[in-house]
């Protein structure tokens, strides 16, 4: 993820070892769903790029504070933490 801390825009880069569905989501610290950035697609293998746009689900901002995004891929998942700062 970069930049981190984001404001209000970041980028997420992943990549994957072999074709397959790849869903990525955020949450907040609570462990709350504030947006799925990429629901269940189909990407080849290789290097992908998201980008978010420091909006929830409803297109509201997101608060100043931490953030965790997972990504679920074949192989399995990875996840990690991102800082909106204002």
């Amino acid at each position: 993820m970069w930049p981190n801390p984001l404001n209000p825009f970041g980028t997420l880069q992943f990549a994957t070892t072999a074709p397959g569905d790849v869903t990525i989501r955020l949450f907040d610290l609570t462990g709350r769903l504030v947006r799925t950035l990429l629901p269940r697609q189909r990407l080849e293998a290789g290097e992908h790029t998201v980008t978010i746009d420091g909006r929830d689900s409803r297109g509201s901002t997101l608060a100043t504070g931490v953030y965790f995004y997972r990504i679920e891929m074949p192989g399995g998942m990875s996840q990690g933490r991102f800082v909106v700062a204002k």
